[in-house]
């Protein structure tokens, strides 16, 4: 798991903490799926860009999955740029 990287294009990622108004859904077959703990390392392993960045998110769903089935899903935001 990753709280932040940067990839050999500098494009970097942070996933910051944001409990209280963190929402995530549930899983949604029209869209591309990923839990909040896959989505650093996704991102930065198919992006050079921010542009890129949003084309992908443009039909992400982060779901409410968790890493363990003893801990909740981490409640986060993303901070990226490049």
């Amino acid at each position: 798991m990753y709280c932040d990287a940067i990839n050999e294009k500098d494009l970097g990622i942070a996933g910051l903490d944001f409990v209280g108004p963190c929402k995530y859904f549930s899983v949604d077959k029209s869209k591309n799926n990923m839990a909040s703990f896959e989505l650093i390392p996704y991102l930065l392993g198919s992006c050079e860009t921010i542009d890129d960045v949003k084309k992908i998110l443009a039909n992400m769903n982060i779901t409410n999955e968790s890493f363990s089935d003893n801990l909740p899903a981490a409640n986060l935001h993303w901070l990226m740029g490049g």
